[in-house]
């Protein structure tokens, strides 16, 4: 799968179609987010985190990383 970096206050685990881990580091308030490209796109993932409680609770954006 491919994975993404999501910037975030704090992070419940996402249950997505698609998603097939989700780690989150509370401390530097970001997730690696690994999921399948073929069920669901990283659009759709911020978009999901950002819908969380008509979007008052998270705010998500992609994040380069190095590997």
């Amino acid at each position: 799968g491919s994975e993404m970096c999501i910037r975030d206050r704090s992070l419940h685990v996402i249950q997505l179609l698609g998603v097939e881990m989700a780690k989150v580091i509370f401390k530097d308030s970001t997730a690696t987010v690994a999921f399948n490209a073929n069920a669901i796109s990283k659009k759709e993932i911020i978009a999901f985190i950002d819908g969380i409680a008509d979007g008052e609770l998270y705010r998500a954006t992609e994040i380069t990383t190095e590997k």
